[in-house]
């Protein structure tokens, strides 16, 4: 069974940023698996690595994609630090696994968990809900 699992209540129905959510749950969920088995400090980095890529990517396009709908400066901004304040604590968390002060641990993988689905149910559902707005016929 996976630590994290994908299910409709996380889907936005904008399919790429529902695909790239599907794509961190995967890492995560590698991330976590690789944590359970005796794990190797090398191949720990390389998915965290591949992670914190994958996560400025998918914040980017997510970012972007407030500029084609009519989301609010104020909610775009507190948006923008959310993902901000995770992209920096992901990386302390890699640069202490790289001056091995610390390995992964199940307090990260906690962390990744409850962030990624809080943020997808509450700050990500925000912009949703200005879509179905606009969307909506009047």
């Amino acid at each position: 069974m996976d630590f994290l699992q994908w299910n409709e209540k996380y889907a936005l129905g904008i399919q790429e940023i529902d695909s790239q959510h599907q794509s961190l749950f995967l890492l995560i969920n590698r991330l976590y698996r690789q944590m359970i088995r005796v794990s190797d400090p090398i191949e720990d980095n390389e998915i965290l690595d591949e992670l914190i890529k994958y996560t400025k990517v998918h914040f980017s396009f997510e970012e972007n994609f407030f500029d084609k709908i009519s989301f609010a400066e104020s909610d775009k901004k507190l948006h923008k630090m959310e993902h901000l304040n995770f992209c920096a604590k992901i990386e302390e968390f890699q640069e202490k696994m790289l001056s091995g002060e610390e390995g992964l641990t199940t307090s990260m993988m906690i962390f990744l968990k409850d962030w990624l689905k809080n943020h997808i149910l509450k700050t990500d559902m925000t912009y949703k809900i200005e879509l179905d707005k606009i969307s909506a016929p009047e």
